[in-house]
């Protein structure tokens, strides 16, 4: 049960922080100054997948 409720948190971060980065990646194609959320919602959707990708590996052995 708790790796279900873990397993469900990492899925709705991760969704919030690709959303977040697709709406400043088209904010930032509009023109307005989102460059910086970008990058930085760019950088959180990485560091999201290698912390997800290690519970994965750490959970399978």
């Amino acid at each position: 049960m708790r790796h279900r409720l873990a397993d469900i948190a990492w899925t709705a971060l991760f969704t919030l922080l690709v959303l977040w980065s697709v709406w400043s990646a088209v904010g930032a194609v509009r023109g307005t100054t989102a460059w910086s959320y970008c990058a930085v919602a760019c950088a959180l959707v990485a560091v999201t997948a290698v912390l997800r990708g290690a519970a994965q590996r750490r959970r399978g052995r």
